[in-house]
C-alpha cells in the first residue's frame, strides 16, 4: 500500500552549526526511522532515499541527516573520524525530531553507515527514552570504544558489503563486544558503499525486517522480546 508522504528539506542548529535534513512525515507514522551519516544523504535524488522509500512501504517515517557539510569535509579530510562531533550532531537531530509535533511520540529508530555508527553507539544509551534499534551498514562500530559497545543493550543489526568492504575487519570485531540483541548480515557484491542496486534493496530490505521485529517489542505494554541472533 502507498501513502501520501510529505517531504520536507530543513535545516537545525547544532552549536554553531547548521545541519540539512530530509524529513519525509505521513500522518499516523509507525516509527521514525533516523538515517545519518557523513556524507550528503538528505536530497530525494541520493540513493539513500531510495532506501528509505522501503520504509515507507511500511508507513514510517524517515529523516535523512548530514552530519557534516561539505565545506567541513573540504576543510579537514579527517572531520568523519571526530567522532564526540559527531555525537553532538546526531544528538540535536534526534532532540530536533522529539520537540516536532507528529514526531515526537513516535519510538525511534537510529540507522547510520561509516564512522557515524561510533558516534551512534556512544549516544543511543544516553537518550531517553532508548531507540527501540539500530541499525549499521557498513558501519564503524569500533569507534565507539570498547565501553560504550559492552553497555549498548538496543537490538542492533549490523550490514556489510562483503569481501570488499573494508570496514568490516574492524567493526566484526566490535559487534562481538556488545552485550544486547544483535544480528549481522553480510551482502555480497555491495562493497563498503552499496553502490549496486540490488546489494543496496536487499540491505534495505533486511532493515525493514529487523525493525518490524522490534517495533512491537517498543509499544507500550509489549513486554515479550523476539529471540536475537548472535
Amino acid at each position: 500500500m502507498s501513502f501520501a508522504y510529505r517531504h520536507s528539506e530543513l535545516r537545525f542548529a547544532s552549536g554553531s552549526a547548521w545541519i540539512h535534513a530530509l524529513l519525509s512525515h505521513v500522518p499516523d507514522a509507525r516509527a521514525l526511522v533516523l538515517f545519518a551519516s557523513t556524507t550528503a544523504i538528505a536530497s530525494r535524488t541520493n540513493r539513500e532515499f531510495l532506501a528509505a522509500r522501503a520504509l515507507h512501504k511500511l508507513r514510517h517515517a524517515t529523516l535523512l541527516v548530514d552530519l557534516l557539510g561539505e565545506p567541513e569535509e573540504h576543510r579537514d579530510p579527517d572531520a568523519r573520524f571526530d567522532v564526540p562531533r559527531l555525537t553532538s550532531r546526531l544528538a540535536s537531530a534526534v532532540d530536533w525530531a522529539r520537540h516536532q509535533p507528529g514526531l515526537e511520540t513516535l519510538p525511534l529508530v537510529l540507522a547510520t553507515s561509516g564512522t557515524a555508527a561510533g558516534a551512534m553507539i556512544k549516544l543511543a544509551m544516553q537518550l531517553e527514552p532508548h531507540p527501540f534499534a539500530l541499525i549499521s551498514r557498513s558501519g564503524r562500530l569500533d569507534l565507539a570504544g570498547a565501553l560504550p559497545l559492552r553497555q549498548t543493550r538496543i537490538p542492533l543489526l549490523a550490514i556489510w558489503g562483503g569481501s570488499t568492504d573494508e570496514t568490516r575487519t574492524p567493526s566484526e570485531l566490535a559487534f562481538g563486544l556488545l552485550d544486547g540483541p544483535k544480528e549481522k548480515l553480510n551482502i555480497a557484491d555491495g562493497g563498503s558503499l552499496f553502490l549496486d542496486s540490488k546489494a543496496l534493496g536487499e540491505a534495505a530490505q533486511a532493515s525493514c525486517d529487523f525493525i518490524e521485529k522490534w517495533r512491537g517489542h517498543a509499544e507500550p505494554g509489549n513486554n515479550t522480546a523476539p529471540a536475537a541472533q548472535a
